[in-house]
Protein backbone atom coordinates (compact mmCIF):
# COMPACT_ATOMS: atom_id res chain seq x y z
CA UNK A 1 0.00 0.00 0.00
CA UNK A 2 2.79 2.55 1.09
CA UNK A 3 4.33 1.73 -2.46
CA UNK A 4 1.49 2.64 -4.08
CA UNK A 5 1.39 5.77 -2.51
CA UNK A 6 4.51 5.99 -2.70
CA UNK A 7 4.49 5.76 -6.44
CA UNK A 8 1.34 8.03 -6.94
CA UNK A 9 3.11 11.06 -5.77
CA UNK A 10 6.21 10.29 -8.05
CA UNK A 11 3.76 9.96 -10.76
CA UNK A 12 2.07 12.95 -10.26
CA UNK A 13 5.42 15.03 -9.30
CA UNK A 14 6.48 14.02 -12.82
CA UNK A 15 3.59 14.61 -14.40
CA UNK A 16 3.17 18.04 -12.97
CA UNK A 17 6.97 19.02 -13.82
CA UNK A 18 6.12 17.77 -17.44
CA UNK A 19 3.18 19.91 -17.83
CA UNK A 20 4.94 23.04 -16.19
CA UNK A 21 7.42 22.74 -18.75
CA UNK A 22 5.62 22.51 -21.16
CA UNK A 23 3.12 25.89 -20.56
CA UNK A 24 6.37 27.47 -20.07
CA UNK A 25 7.46 26.44 -23.42
CA UNK A 26 4.59 27.62 -24.87
CA UNK A 27 5.09 30.81 -23.53
CA UNK A 28 8.84 31.18 -24.75
CA UNK A 29 9.14 32.67 -28.39
CA UNK A 30 9.96 30.13 -31.22
CA UNK A 31 12.76 32.06 -32.53
CA UNK A 32 15.91 32.32 -30.15
CA UNK A 33 18.51 35.48 -30.65
CA UNK A 34 21.76 36.37 -29.37
CA UNK A 35 23.58 39.53 -30.24
CA UNK A 36 26.57 40.71 -28.54
CA UNK A 37 29.06 43.31 -29.40
CA UNK A 38 32.49 44.95 -28.98
CA UNK A 39 33.86 48.52 -29.59
CA UNK A 40 37.40 47.77 -31.33
CA UNK A 41 40.23 50.54 -32.05
CA UNK A 42 40.91 49.38 -35.36
CA UNK A 43 39.71 50.12 -38.99
CA UNK A 44 37.28 47.38 -40.27
CA UNK A 45 39.50 46.11 -42.56
CA UNK A 46 41.86 45.19 -39.42
CA UNK A 47 39.01 42.83 -38.05
CA UNK A 48 37.42 41.49 -41.06
CA UNK A 49 40.19 38.88 -41.55
CA UNK A 50 39.86 37.46 -38.34
CA UNK A 51 35.83 36.45 -39.50
CA UNK A 52 35.84 35.42 -43.17
CA UNK A 53 38.94 33.51 -42.84
CA UNK A 54 38.11 30.55 -40.38
CA UNK A 55 41.77 29.95 -40.03
CA UNK A 56 41.90 33.25 -38.28
CA UNK A 57 38.68 32.48 -36.57
CA UNK A 58 39.86 29.09 -34.76
CA UNK A 59 42.73 31.47 -33.26
CA UNK A 60 40.32 33.83 -31.01
CA UNK A 61 37.83 31.32 -30.68
CA UNK A 62 36.14 30.91 -27.38
CA UNK A 63 35.77 27.44 -28.37
CA UNK A 64 39.11 26.57 -28.62
CA UNK A 65 40.22 27.80 -25.30
CA UNK A 66 37.55 25.54 -23.82
CA UNK A 67 39.27 22.27 -26.27
CA UNK A 68 42.53 23.29 -27.10
CA UNK A 69 42.95 19.45 -28.54
CA UNK A 70 39.81 19.91 -30.93
CA UNK A 71 39.92 18.54 -34.59
CA UNK A 72 39.48 21.23 -36.85
CA UNK A 73 38.24 21.09 -40.74
CA UNK A 74 38.58 23.54 -43.70
CA UNK A 75 37.18 23.40 -46.58
CA UNK A 76 36.87 25.90 -49.42
CA UNK A 77 38.74 29.45 -49.91
CA UNK A 78 38.93 32.40 -46.92
CA UNK A 79 36.22 34.41 -48.10
CA UNK A 80 34.34 32.66 -50.34
CA UNK A 81 30.81 31.71 -50.22
CA UNK A 82 30.71 27.80 -49.51
CA UNK A 83 33.83 27.69 -47.64
CA UNK A 84 33.39 25.23 -44.55
CA UNK A 85 34.76 24.87 -41.16
CA UNK A 86 33.86 21.55 -38.99
CA UNK A 87 35.30 20.79 -35.57
CA UNK A 88 35.24 17.59 -33.67
CA UNK A 89 35.57 18.65 -29.34
CA UNK A 90 35.18 17.33 -26.38
CA UNK A 91 31.95 17.63 -24.38
CA UNK A 92 32.29 21.55 -23.40
CA UNK A 93 32.42 22.20 -27.88
CA UNK A 94 30.77 19.03 -29.22
CA UNK A 95 30.53 18.88 -33.10
CA UNK A 96 29.75 20.53 -36.03
CA UNK A 97 30.02 22.85 -38.90
CA UNK A 98 29.81 26.72 -40.51
CA UNK A 99 29.53 27.54 -43.77
CA UNK A 100 30.01 31.00 -45.30
CA UNK A 101 26.34 32.09 -46.83
CA UNK A 102 27.06 35.64 -47.23
CA UNK A 103 30.28 37.53 -47.42
CA UNK A 104 30.60 41.28 -47.69
CA UNK A 105 34.13 42.66 -47.59
CA UNK A 106 34.62 44.86 -44.27
CA UNK A 107 31.41 44.71 -43.41
CA UNK A 108 29.38 41.34 -43.00
CA UNK A 109 29.64 37.38 -42.62
CA UNK A 110 26.76 35.26 -43.14
CA UNK A 111 27.13 31.97 -41.61
CA UNK A 112 24.84 28.64 -41.39
CA UNK A 113 25.54 26.90 -38.46
CA UNK A 114 24.73 22.79 -37.75
CA UNK A 115 25.35 22.15 -34.43
CA UNK A 116 23.48 18.55 -33.23
CA UNK A 117 20.33 18.70 -34.58
CA UNK A 118 20.06 22.55 -34.14
CA UNK A 119 20.38 24.83 -37.05
CA UNK A 120 20.94 28.70 -37.23
CA UNK A 121 22.01 31.28 -38.88
CA UNK A 122 25.37 33.53 -37.53
CA UNK A 123 26.18 36.76 -38.41
CA UNK A 124 29.07 38.89 -38.18
CA UNK A 125 28.82 42.57 -38.57
CA UNK A 126 31.46 45.01 -38.70
CA UNK A 127 30.09 49.17 -37.93
CA UNK A 128 32.87 51.48 -38.80
CA UNK A 129 32.82 54.52 -36.22
CA UNK A 130 35.26 57.38 -35.57
CA UNK A 131 38.82 55.82 -35.02
CA UNK A 132 36.93 52.26 -34.78
CA UNK A 133 34.42 49.91 -35.27
CA UNK A 134 31.64 48.07 -33.40
CA UNK A 135 31.35 43.94 -33.86
CA UNK A 136 28.37 42.61 -33.12
CA UNK A 137 28.41 38.83 -33.33
CA UNK A 138 24.50 37.38 -33.65
CA UNK A 139 22.90 34.41 -33.82
CA UNK A 140 19.33 33.05 -34.78
CA UNK A 141 17.73 30.35 -34.47
CA UNK A 142 14.37 28.92 -34.93
CA UNK A 143 13.18 26.42 -31.56
CA UNK A 144 10.16 25.18 -33.41
CA UNK A 145 6.62 24.69 -31.98
CA UNK A 146 8.33 21.90 -29.64
CA UNK A 147 7.33 23.71 -26.31
CA UNK A 148 10.85 21.56 -24.74
CA UNK A 149 12.71 22.81 -27.23
CA UNK A 150 11.01 26.56 -26.47
CA UNK A 151 11.75 26.07 -22.94
CA UNK A 152 15.53 25.60 -23.88
CA UNK A 153 15.94 29.04 -25.43
CA UNK A 154 16.41 31.26 -22.28
CA UNK A 155 19.17 28.72 -21.51
CA UNK A 156 20.38 28.48 -25.07
CA UNK A 157 20.79 32.79 -25.03
CA UNK A 158 22.92 32.74 -21.62
CA UNK A 159 25.48 30.49 -22.40
CA UNK A 160 25.72 31.25 -26.31
CA UNK A 161 25.92 34.87 -24.83
CA UNK A 162 28.34 34.41 -22.48
CA UNK A 163 30.79 32.43 -25.02
CA UNK A 164 30.49 35.64 -27.77
CA UNK A 165 31.56 37.59 -25.48
CA UNK A 166 34.27 35.64 -24.23
CA UNK A 167 35.08 35.41 -27.96
CA UNK A 168 34.93 38.75 -28.83
CA UNK A 169 37.33 39.72 -25.57
CA UNK A 170 39.53 37.01 -27.47
CA UNK A 171 38.94 39.00 -30.57
CA UNK A 172 40.14 41.92 -29.19
CA UNK A 173 43.44 40.41 -27.96
CA UNK A 174 44.05 38.77 -31.23
CA UNK A 175 43.48 41.85 -33.15
CA UNK A 176 46.04 43.60 -30.55
CA UNK A 177 48.90 40.78 -31.00
CA UNK A 178 48.69 40.92 -34.99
Amino acid sequence: MLVMVVLGAVLLAFFLLFAIVAIYGFTQPSEVYVACSQVLHVKPEEVFPSMGDFREFILWSPWSVKDPQMEHRITGQPFEVGTKYTWKGNRQVGSGSLEIMHIEANRIVDMALVFGQREALIRFCIEPLNGGCKVIWSMTSNMGNNPFARAFGPLMRKFVSQDYQLGLRNLEKHIATK
